[in-house]
């Protein structure tokens, strides 16, 4: 997958480089984010348009897509999210995607965090209760936050991107502050641990 060319605001730089673990929390900050709703019968033709006019190829239900700055992810049967970097959607654009089906601007609605480094297995264990050590690259899986829906997708087995509510940064945000500093506590442990076990070897 090619690198975002999103401009990403680093929040967090978690965890002493000592330690096992290293994980960073960035907000990303894409020109657009989209939510469409394709008619079942139009999905051939959406599927055609996108590809022609942004190389983007439809993904499965579940998983993401992602081609110079633009990534989509097939959220629900005939739900998807587009995530647009520095070009937004054109005027053109955006009126033969309504011929398709429904298009609303959530930018202001949404916001991405990605999270990346080691550790973070560990962190969206915790923060979501998705084993994603067992997610597959390229995937995505539906978050239930509170009444509302958020999304995490599995970027590299490092990188991972969670789609909130804006009105949840800063609960997520607090709650990957604690579940950072419980993981630090268990890495010094191991770390300690280790040393012991080396110098029991060494004698």
């Amino acid at each position: 997958m090619k690198t975002r060319v999103y401009q990403a605001e680093k929040l967090t730089a978690s965890l002493n480089k000592q330690n096992y673990l290293s994980v960073n929390t960035e907000i990303l900050q894409p020109q657009e984010i989209w939510h469409f709703f394709c008619k079942r019968n139009n999905t051939k033709k959406f599927t055609s348009y996108l590809y022609k006019t942004f190389y983007l190829v439809v993904p499965k239900v579940g998983s993401i897509k992602e081609v110079g700055g633009k990534q989509i992810i097939h959220f629900q049967d005939s739900s998807y999210i587009l995530v647009i970097g520095a070009h937004g959607l054109n005027k053109k654009s955006l009126k033969d995607l309504s011929k398709f089906g429904r298009i609303h601007d959530l930018s202001a609605d949404l916001v991405i965090l990605r999270i990346k480094g080691r550790g973070s297995c560990e962190l969206i264990n915790r923060l979501v209760g998705i084993d994603a050590a067992e997610m597959e690259k390229g995937k995505n899986s539906i978050v239930p936050i509170s009444c509302q829906m958020g999304s995490i997708s599995k970027i590299s087995n490092t990188v991972f991107e969670l789609i909130i509510p804006s009105s949840y940064v800063t609960y997520f945000m607090s709650l990957i502050d604690t579940i950072l500093l419980k993981l630090k506590s268990v890495d010094e442990s191991g770390i300690k641990l280790d040393d012991l076990y080396s110098k029991l070897r060494n004698q």
